[in-house]
């Protein structure tokens, strides 16, 4: 599985004391605009070598993203295409993947009366899933499930979870409360809970966020190996309107092993003059440096406005 197209970093390392967390952006959200290429680095910067991956987005007529081209320089130029298929009103209806001309995966989306996301179908040849999301009375998303399995063997579950929308009376997102199991793991509970946000994530072309999570989490399934980066992706998706970017804690615990851990993030953005989004980096306290690390960076190009 390939390193999310969001979120992703490089590891600069900058000091920075155990408090030490950037301003959060409050600005009003800015239109969205059209993105070109984004590119990602693994290393020390966006300015040394190549990224580690590039991804370059293609619209059709409607300036809908009709297919993300994702290479991989450093692995001889590998090539993964993620082809989208709209609906009628204009919603994302089937997605497949071709890995070098080779189909390695398809989605197929459905939506209820009210328009809202229904359900994901996935598929991956060896491994599919099902992926259903609930709604409360003020059509917030309240609760998501998902569970997946060998292909071959529909009725042998491999991987399920139960992720839970924390919504406050004001109507902002407080925290979500992800609990999946395994095989392997028997219980894994993750919660996220967000302490400030930007808006800035806004900006960006809901469709690429899409993309970008299920490349982090493929089946859609919130497994283990799913970190921070997918699971905010896609719950932007899901939300477009809400503040996902900005500061937090992401709570694991193993009940199985007895295991705990409290990490707390924040994300740093870099803006071109005209305030879009041009680096994006996500870093985590480490208590044993007695500070902060990037794991990420991620820079964005658009298109002219005119195109």
């Amino acid at each position: 599985m390939k390193i999310p197209l969001l979120y992703v970093a490089i590891l600069l390392i900058i000091s920075c004391k155990k408090n030490d967390a950037p301003p959060i952006e409050t600005e009003a959200p800015l239109p969205i605009a059209k993105l070109k290429k984004v590119s990602f680095w693994y290393g020390f910067s966006d300015t040394l070598g190549l990224p580690n991956i590039i991804d370059t987005i293609y619209y059709n007529t409607n300036n809908q993203i009709e297919r993300v081209q994702s290479t991989s320089p450093y692995s001889n130029n590998s090539t993964t295409n993620y082809n989208i298929t709209y609906n009628s009103e204009g919603k994302i209806s089937f997605i497949v993947n071709r890995l070098n001309d080779t189909s390695t995966a398809a989605y197929t989306f459905i939506y209820n009366t009210a328009g809202k996301l229904d359900s994901i179908k996935s598929d991956m040849h060896l491994y599919s899933c099902n992926t259903s999301f609930k709604y409360n009375v003020n059509g917030d998303l309240s609760d998501i499930y998902s569970y997946s399995y060998e292909t071959s063997q529909p009725g042998t579950i491999y991987m399920k979870s139960h992720s839970i929308y924390g919504w406050n009376a004001n109507g902002k997102l407080d925290s979500i409360h992800i609990e999946s199991s395994s095989p392997q793991i028997p219980v894994n509970i993750r919660t996220f809970t967000f302490t400030s946000a930007s808006n800035i994530m806004t900006s960006l072309d809901k469709t690429y966020l899409l993309i970008s999570a299920l490349v982090q989490d493929p089946l859609f399934d919130f497994s283990t190996n799913s970190g921070n980066a997918g699971i905010l992706a896609f719950y932007q998706f899901l939300n477009p309107g809400i503040n996902m970017l900005g500061e937090g804690m992401e709570i694991w615990d193993f009940p199985e092993s007895k295991q705990h851990s409290n990490t707390r993030y924040f994300h740093r953005f870099d803006l071109y003059t005209n305030k879009q989004l041009r680096t994006l980096i996500p870093y985590y306290f480490a208590p044993a440096i007695q500070g902060a690390y990037p794991t990420s960076v991620q820079r964005f190009e658009y298109l002219p406005k005119s195109s």
